[in-house]
């Protein structure tokens, strides 16, 4: 396995006990290769196994959590670069969650969606391309967590995902 994959991994298995020192050393090792070469990048997105891709995609969404507390573009970028190592492989469906958690956080944050994208659109395969270009064209209730049934809430200065119960399955 590629060293730097290796580092990322690591760092993600580490980066679960929602510590801000972790995510940041984890988006020092994820930003710089949006500057590798998409040759690079497709070889080190085939070596992701398939125990690490969900892995992956949900640290996608910790980083964006974590650009709410930090006001820090650099999350959200480095949530993109592994959406696009992932590479749609283990079930679109959860990446496209972690997108609309990205585009909802990107409209916190006054980010442009569209330029973050298109920066990571350079080193994606055709497949994230395909799926990136299709979310951003949906219209905007439909890339919301809302519709989604999901919120983002905040305890203890810690921002997080939640599913809303659908109102006809309350008791």
């Amino acid at each position: 396995m590629n060293n730097l994959l290796s580092k990322i991994l690591t760092k993600i298995e580490q980066s679960e006990e929602q510590n801000d020192l972790l995510y940041k050393e984890l988006i020092n090792l994820v930003l710089p290769i949006e500057d590798i070469n998409p040759t690079e990048f497709k070889k080190l997105s085939r070596e992701i196994s398939d125990k690490t891709q969900k892995k992956i995609i949900l640290t996608s969404g910790k980083l964006a959590l974590v650009a709410i507390k930090n006001k820090n573009q650099n999350f959200i970028r480095a949530a993109l670069i592994l959406q696009a190592l992932e590479n749609f492989q283990l079930d679109p469906r959860e990446n496209i969650l972690r997108l609309s958690l990205i585009w909802e956080v990107c409209k916190k944050l006054k980010l442009n969606f569209k330029e973050e994208i298109n920066l990571v659109k350079q080193i994606s395969s055709k497949r994230t391309i395909t799926h990136l270009n299709e979310f951003y064209e949906r219209p905007d209730y439909m890339k919301s967590l809302k519709t989604m049934g999901f919120c983002i809430m905040k305890e203890n200065e810690n921002y997080f995902l939640k599913e809303k119960i659908a109102p006809w399955m309350k008791n």
